[in-house]
């Protein structure tokens, strides 16, 4: 596990971004919400996200249109490509709430904010951990999730954008609009 010795909630999470295995991530995370929590970790800080979170060397990454169609259906095949299609579900969501994180410490959010989104990163991992143990008991070993990663392919501008009726800015991923015209 990498060094627990963070100042700030920010490099914290970027340090998450920057673990590449699913459970070590998992772990990492846990122990980084229970320093915040404990006041171990006191400042948000600010930090430069990483363009997209760190993933195992291998399997090789492949784009889905190369892979086999996958059926989900009642059988363990199915249910097997099932849990596995919610493990990257989970994976990028313990992602997405650190990259909050690191994102907007530098902005004048109140501490909620950042409480909130270190609660959803401890509960999309307690996820994530119930799936692959699942996996692991159909003999499915450990997990290794792919999706946030674009195959190579240069990363696609985003930004956030707010929604109304939010306590204090309802975030959302929205894809930038371009000014480039289409060919």
């Amino acid at each position: 596990m990498r060094d627990l010795a963070f100042t700030t909630l920010s490099a914290a999470a970027t340090g998450v971004l920057g673990t590449p295995e699913p459970l070590a991530k998992v772990r990492l995370g846990r122990a980084i919400a229970a320093m915040w929590r404990g006041g171990s970790i006191g400042d948000v800080g600010s930090a430069s996200a990483p363009n997209r979170p760190a993933r195992p060397a291998r399997p090789a990454l492949r784009l889905p249109r190369d892979l086999p169609k996958r059926k989900i259906s009642r059988d363990s095949t199915g249910r097997i490509a099932l849990l596995h299609a919610l493990a990257h579900i989970e994976l990028n969501a313990i992602d997405l709430a650190w990259d909050m994180i690191a994102r907007f410490a530098g902005a004048d959010l109140p501490r909620a904010f950042f409480d909130d989104w270190v609660g959803v990163a401890v509960e999309e991992s307690g996820h994530f951990a119930l799936l692959d143990q699942r996996l692991a008991a159909l003999g499915e070993g450990p997990q290794i999730c792919r999706l946030m990663t674009d195959c190579g392919r240069p990363p696609r501008r985003r930004r956030m954008i707010c929604w109304p009726g939010s306590p204090w800015f309802p975030w959302s991923w929205r894809p930038e609009v371009s000014t480039l015209p289409r060919r």
